[in-house]
């Protein structure tokens, strides 16, 4: 008869490779984060600016819109 030697990793051994695995899963997430924080900064930046933009439109439009009815009204040229 052949006999055969079967190694079984001790569960310490694989906890232990297993808990690594999940540290090294951790340290690439943590570092995917870091990479996305300057972006999401970037983006309040843009965002911020597009409101400014969207404001000054608006408040522009809600000032003009009472000149332009005053011309219409006041000083119609029909002669």
């Amino acid at each position: 008869m052949i006999a055969f030697e079967v190694y079984t990793s001790r569960p310490d051994e694989r906890l232990k490779s297993i808990e690594e695995k999940i540290e090294l899963r951790f340290q690439a997430l943590d570092e995917k984060v870091d990479a996305i924080k300057p972006e999401i900064s970037d983006l309040r930046t843009q965002q911020r600016a597009t409101d400014s933009r969207i404001l000054t439109f608006i408040f522009t439009a809600l000032v003009a819109t009472p000149g332009l009815l005053a011309k219409v009204v006041f000083f119609d040229t029909k002669a």
